[in-house]
């Protein structure tokens, strides 16, 4: 199964949860991102708000939707 595969009502059926996430915006420089010294950085950052679905607890959900193996996390 492929998350981009399921239908509306399939996702309907899983929890989820909305959060801002950070997008890169529209830039006239190339943009830099320096790891160790963010205060470096020239990102100009969009927040926009997605939802986030568990397909994981979609009873047909395929072994390797699991999250030792595919693990996502947000900080």
């Amino acid at each position: 199964m492929s998350i981009a595969l399921l239908d509306d009502s399939t996702l309907s059926t899983c929890p989820v949860v909305t959060s801002a996430v950070n997008y890169l915006g529209d830039m006239d420089v190339l943009p830099v991102f320096h790891a160790q010294h963010r205060e470096r950085d020239n990102l100009v950052l969009e927040s926009h708000d997605v939802e986030i679905h568990y397909a994981r607890a979609l009873p047909d959900a395929p072994a390797r939707a699991s999250v030792e193996i595919r693990a996502f996390a947000f900080y």
